[in-house]
C-alpha cells in the first residue's frame, strides 16, 4: 500500500493502480482499508468508469458485512445508525457522490471542487476536467434525465423509456415537455418540436413556457407570444416573470405589472428582484421591500446585495450587515468588494481583508482599491497590486492608479498608463486630466484637447479650472466661462478667486462677490485682494480684512497691502510689516522700496539699500526713480541713469526728474537722450520737455505743448505754449492763459497772470494790473519770473525786459 502511495505521489498512477489491483487480489488482506486511497488514484486518472466499480465493490462489501453482522446477531440494528444504502445492495453512484460530498446539481466547476477537497492535499488544487471527462464523469455518477450527453436517451433504463412512451401514447399532454427536457441540450430543434406537439395535445404550461425559454434569444417576438399564451392559460409564475425580462427595455410599465402578477403567483424570488431593479431609481422604498422579499424566499446573495447597495447612504450599519451577509452566502467577488469600500475609513484593516478576498475570487478591480488603501505606507506594494491589474486586463481604475503612483518618479509610465485608459474609454472623468498636466508645459494644444475631455466626461471643476489656467491669457473670455463652471461645480476657492482676478476690472461689484465666496472657501490669499478692490470706499473694511490675513500668518500681499494702508496713520506699524515681509523673502520688489520711502529722511543709507534692494529683485520702476532722488546732488549722473531706468519702464516722474537734473546740471545734454527718455512718457505729461526744447528748437518744443494739450494738460502746457506765441498769435496766447489759470495749478497759474498782465497792458490797463498784481501775491513769483525772463532773454525777446521792469527787477 505503501509503495501504491509512493507511485501516486511521484504521478506514475498506472503503476499504483496496479499496485492496488495486486493488494486486491491478496486473499491475507482486508481490502476495504485500500479502498480510498485506490479511489483516489482513479480520481486523478479520470478514470471515472473504473472508479465507480471500486464504490460498487465497496458498497457490496459493507453491506455484506452488514448482513453478516445482523445474522450472527453482533450489532443491534435498531440501536445503531447506519446509512440506509448500506443496507441493500442496489447501488446508485450519484446519490453516493451527493450525499457525500452535499453537491447539487452537479456542476463542473462544483465537481472539481468537490473533487479537490476530497483530495485533500496541495497535490490536488489544480484538479480541473475537459469537457470529455466532465461528460465521463456524469455517465458513471450523474442522472441522464439531469445532465445531457449526445447518447443519455439511448441509455435510460428500458422502463422510463416504455414509462415515457406509454404517456404520449396515452395522451398525456405533460410527457412531451418532460422528454424535451432530457434533449434540449444536446438537440434543442428535437426538444421544440416534441414541444410543439405537446401544444397539439393540449399543454399550456411546461411546453410552450419551454418553447419560449429555448427561443427567447433568437426569436424573442414568438417568445412572448408563447409567454402570453401560457400567461393567459394561468401559469404566471415563470412566464410572466419571463415576459418581463423581454419587455421591461421597451415597456417598463408592462414589465411592472408582469413581475408584480408573478409575484403575486408565488414568484417571490427571482420576479420580486427584477421588479426592485426596474423601480430602485424611482421607488427606491418599493424596492427596498421588493429586495427583502426575494431575501426572504431565499435569495441571500443577489437580492442581498442590491438591498446594501439601496441604503448604503441612508443606513451605512444596516448596508455594512446586508453585504456581510452576502459575502457569508458566497459572493466573496462583488459583495466583498463594496463591504471593503463601505468599511475602508473606518477599519482599514478590515476593508483589506475583503479587498484580498475580491481579488482571490477574481474581482481585478480590487487590486487598485487595495492600492489605494496601502499606498502611503507601502508604495512600491501598490505598484505591483496595479500592474496585476493591469496585466489582468484593467484598463480602468488599475491603469489610473498606476499613472497617478509614477506621476512624479516616472512621468512617462504615468503618461502612458493614462493614455491606456483613454484608449479604452476609460477614468474619462479624470485621466484626460492628469494627462492634460504632464503634457501642458511641452504641448498646450494637446493639454486643452484633453481638459476639455474631461470636462465633456462631467469633470466640471479640476478639468475646467486647469483649461482656464491655460488660456487665460490668449482667451479671457473663454477662462471666465470656465471658470464660472468650476464655481458652479463647487470650486469656491480657487477659481471663484481666479474669476475674481479676470473681472474686477470690468465689473467689481461681481469681483467683490467672488473675493468673499473665495475666502468663505478658505483662500487666505482672496483677503487681500478684496481689500485692494474696496479700500478706496471702505478702508477700514480692507484694513479688517488685511489684519485677518496677518492674524493668519500672511506675510505676504496681506501684510504689504496693510502696511501701504497704514503709511500715512501709523507709519511706524508700515514699517513693521513691510519689514516683516522683507524678513519672509516675499515682496521683495516692492516692499524694500516702500520702507526705504518712508526712511529715507531720518536714514539716507538704510533708504539707498532698502531701494537698491527693490531694484535687484525687478523694480525698475519705482526703486529707481527715489533712489535717484535720493543721490542726485552727490552722483548726477547715475540719478539721471536711474531717472532714465525708471522713465523706461513708464514712470512720468521719473521722466519729469529726469529733464530737471538735466536742465540744471548739464543743460548741454544731447537731445537724442532727451528725445529717447521722452518718448517713454505719456504725452500728457511731456511739458518739462517741451521747456527744455524752447530755448533750442522752436518747433518741437511748440510740437511738445500742441501734443500736451491734446493729451489733456488744460495748464501747464497752455501756458509755455502762450509764452511762445504771444508775439505771433496773441489772441491765442490769451486764450491759452485764460485756458491754464481756468485750470489752475500753483506753478502754471503764477507765470498766466504774468503773461495776462503783459498781453493786456495796452488794450486793457486796469485788467492788466489787476493779474499783476495777483501775480505779486503769490509764494512763487520768483521763480516764474526767472523761467520767463530767461526764456525771453535765450531768444532774445524785449518781454523780459518788460517782466523786470513790472516787477521792478534790475538785469
Amino acid at each position: 500500500m505503501q509503495k501504491a502511495i509512493s507511485a501516486k505521489r511521484r504521478g506514475d498512477l498506472k503503476e499504483a493502480n496496479q499496485l492496488y489491483i495486486d493488494a486486491a487480489t491478496d486473499e491475507d488482506v482486508l481490502v476495504v482499508d485500500y479502498i480510498w486511497g485506490w479511489f483516489k488514484v482513479l480520481l486523478l486518472a479520470k478514470n471515472f468508469e473504473e472508479a465507480q466499480l471500486i464504490l460498487r465493490y465497496y458498497h457490496a462489501l459493507a453491506v455484506s458485512k452488514n448482513f453478516m453482522l445482523r445474522y450472527e446477531r453482533e450489532l443491534d440494528f435498531e440501536e445503531t445508525s447506519i446509512q440506509e444504502c448500506f443496507l441493500t445492495m442496489s447501488f446508485d453512484a450519484y446519490s453516493v457522490f451527493q450525499e457525500a460530498t452535499d453537491t447539487w446539481p452537479l456542476r463542473k466547476e462544483d465537481v472539481e471542487k468537490k473533487i479537490s477537497l476530497f483530495g485533500g492535499s496541495d497535490y490536488w488544487n489544480s484538479y480541473s476536467l475537459t469537457a470529455e471527462e466532465y461528460d465521463s464523469f456524469i455517465r458513471y455518477f450523474g442522472y441522464p434525465e439531469l445532465y445531457g450527453s449526445t447518447d443519455w436517451t439511448n441509455r435510460l433504463a428500458d422502463d422510463k423509456i416504455n414509462e415515457l412512451e406509454n404517456a404520449i401514447l396515452s395522451g398525456d399532454p405533460s410527457a412531451y415537455p418532460k422528454l424535451a427536457r432530457l434533449l434540449y441540450e444536446t438537440d434543442k430543434e428535437r426538444a421544440i418540436a416534441i414541444c410543439e406537439k405537446g401544444i397539439d395535445a393540449g399543454d399550456t404550461n411546461d411546453a410552450p413556457f419551454l418553447i419560449a425559454w429555448l427561443t427567447s434569444k433568437d426569436g424573442p417576438e414568438r417568445a412572448k407570444e408563447l409567454y402570453r399564451f401560457c400567461i393567459d392559460n394561468g401559469h404566471c409564475y415563470a412566464a410572466a416573470n419571463n415576459l418581463g425580462t423581454l419587455v421591461e427595455d421597451d415597456d417598463p410599465e408592462r414589465a411592472k405589472e408582469l413581475y408584480q402578477r408573478a409575484i403575486e403567483d408565488g414568484n417571490r424570488l427571482i420576479a420580486a428582484r427584477n421588479l426592485a431593479n426596474l423601480v430602485r431609481e424611482t421607488d427606491p422604498e418599493r424596492a427596498k421591500g421588493l429586495y427583502r422579499m426575494a431575501i426572504d424566499a431565499g435569495d441571500k446573495f443577489a437580492s442581498t446585495f442590491q438591498l446594501a447597495i439601496l441604503v448604503e447612504k441612508t443606513d451605512k450599519e444596516q448596508a455594512e450587515k446586508l453585504y456581510a451577509e452576502s459575502v457569508e452566502a458566497g459572493d466573496h467577488h462583488s459583495a466583498s468588494m463594496r463591504l471593503a469600500m463601505l468599511v475602508e475609513d473606518d477599519d482599514p484593516e478590515r476593508a483589506k481583508e475583503f479587498y484580498r478576498m475580491a481579488i482571490d475570487a477574481g474581482n481585478i478591480r480590487a487590486y487598485s482599491r487595495l492600492a489605494r488603501l496601502v499606498y502611503k505606507d507601502d508604495r512600491e506594494r501598490a505598484i505591483e497590486l496595479c500592474e496585476k491589474a493591469v496585466a489582468a486586463g484593467d484598463t480602468d481604475d488599475g491603469a489610473f492608479v498606476l499613472g497617478w503612483l509614477h506621476e512624479k518618479d516616472s512621468p512617462e509610465k504615468a503618461k502612458g498608463f493614462y493614455q491606456l485608459c483613454i484608449n479604452n474609454k476609460n477614468c474619462l472623468y479624470n485621466a484626460p486630466n492628469n494627462l492634460g498636466l504632464l503634457v501642458q508645459d511641452d504641448n498646450p494644444e494637446r493639454a486643452k484637447k484633453l481638459f476639455q475631455m474631461s470636462i465633456d466626461a462631467g469633470n466640471r471643476l479640476a478639468a475646467a479650472r486647469n483649461l482656464a489656467n491655460l488660456v487665460r491669457e490668449s482667451d479671457p473670455e473663454r477662462a471666465k466661462e470656465l471658470y464660472r463652471m468650476a464655481v458652479d461645480a463647487g470650486d469656491e476657492s480657487s477659481s471663484a478667486f481666479k474669476l475674481a482676478c479676470l473681472v474686477e476690472g470690468e465689473d467689481p461689484e461681481q469681483a467683490e462677490k467672488l473675493y468673499a465666496k473665495s475666502i468663505n472657501a478658505g483662500n487666505s490669499n482672496a483677503r487681500p485682494k478684496l481689500a485692494r478692490l474696496i479700500h478706496k470706499n471702505d478702508r477700514q473694511r480692507a484694513i479688517s480684512l488685511c489684519e485677518e490675513a496677518v492674524s493668519a500668518g500672511d506675510t505676504n500681499d496681506g501684510a504689504f497691502f496693510l502696511a501701504w494702508l497704514l503709511e500715512n496713520d501709523n507709519p511706524e506699524r508700515a514699517k513693521e510689516l513691510y519689514q516683516l515681509c522683507i524678513d519672509n523673502e516675499n515682496c521683495l520688489d516692492t516692499a524694500p522700496n516702500n520702507l526705504g520711502f518712508l526712511v529715507r529722511k531720518e536714514d539716507p543709507e538704510r533708504a539707498k539699500k532698502l531701494f537698491q534692494m527693490s531694484i535687484d529683485a525687478g523694480d525698475s520702476y519705482c526703486a529707481t526713480n527715489n533712489l535717484g532722488k535720493l543721490i542726485e546732488e552727490e552722483d548726477p549722473e547715475r540719478a539721471l541713469a536711474l531717472f532714465k531706468a525708471a522713465a523706461d519702464a513708464g514712470n512720468p516722474s521719473a521722466a519729469y526728474n529726469y529733464i530737471v537734473l538735466v536742465k540744471r546740471v548739464c543743460p548741454d545734454k544731447e537731445t537724442r537722450d532727451v528725445e529717447t527718455v521722452m518718448s517713454k512718457c505719456p504725452k500728457k505729461d511731456r511739458n518739462d520737455f517741451g521747456t527744455f526744447f524752447m530755448p533750442s528748437d522752436r518747433d518741437k518744443a511748440l510740437s511738445i505743448f500742441e501734443d500736451c494739450i491734446d493729451a489733456g494738460d488744460k495748464a501747464y502746457a497752455p501756458c509755455n505754449l502762450a509764452h511762445m506765441i504771444v508775439d505771433s498769435d496773441p489772441d491765442r496766447a490769451e486764450s491759452l492763459y485764460r485756458l491754464s489759470l481756468e485750470n489752475e495749478t500753483h506753478d502754471s497759474a503764477t507765470e498766466a497772470l504774468i503773461g495776462l498782465g503783459l498781453l493786456l497792458e495796452k488794450t486793457s490797463p486796469e485788467d492788466a494790473e489787476d493779474y499783476l498784481s495777483s501775480a505779486r501775491e503769490r509764494d512763487n513769483l520768483q521763480d516764474s519770473i526767472n523761467f520767463m525772463v530767461d526764456y525771453y532773454d535765450s531768444i532774445g525777446s524785449p518781454l523780459s525786459e518788460r517782466i523786470r521792469k513790472a516787477f521792478g527787477q534790475s538785469n
